[in-house]
């Protein structure tokens, strides 16, 4: 379960309502930075992807030329890849259109996006961006991960 940009607004309106104003490291505040760093991770998603269509056409084109048969099989490389790409567009066109921060299982898609893509985590990626707001979204309580 995860809260949208109207829950966390909802939480700020009532916030100010009871308090006067939104508390310095309160539930909303908390809230609204662990929504904040989500939609920094989308929109990274969106601008920058970690793997992407165009890779795996790439990919797939150089094992259809490595291969002698100028096939390439079921479960290659580059069709691990397009289905990376296609869960990883999939993933930032849902939390781009519902505002919902990521996921732990949004932020494991992008870890093995970027994994297939580079052969291993980057220190400081995407991936480990994706993390963070995971864990902080979920440490603030607007999302709730398996």
């Amino acid at each position: 379960m995860s809260l949208g940009r109207d829950a966390t607004s909802d939480m700020a309106k009532t916030e100010v309502e009871e308090h006067g104003k939104v508390l310095k490291g309160g539930p909303a505040a908390t809230a609204q930075a662990a929504s904040n760093k989500s939609q920094s991770v989308v929109d990274q998603i969106v601008n920058d992807p970690p793997v992407t269509k165009e890779d795996a056409a790439a990919a797939r084109s150089a094992e259809a030329k490595s291969s002698g048969t100028g096939q390439t099989s079921k479960g290659s490389t580059s069709a691990h890849l397009q289905s990376s790409a296609e869960q990883i567009a999939k993933v930032a066109e849902d939390k781009k259109a519902t505002g919902e921060p990521i996921t732990k299982d949004d932020a494991a898609r992008i870890h093995s996006a970027e994994v297939q893509k580079t052969g291993g985590a980057i220190p400081g990626g995407l991936s480990s961006q994706a993390h963070s707001a995971a864990a902080k979204a979920e440490q603030a309580g607007i999302v709730r991960n398996s």
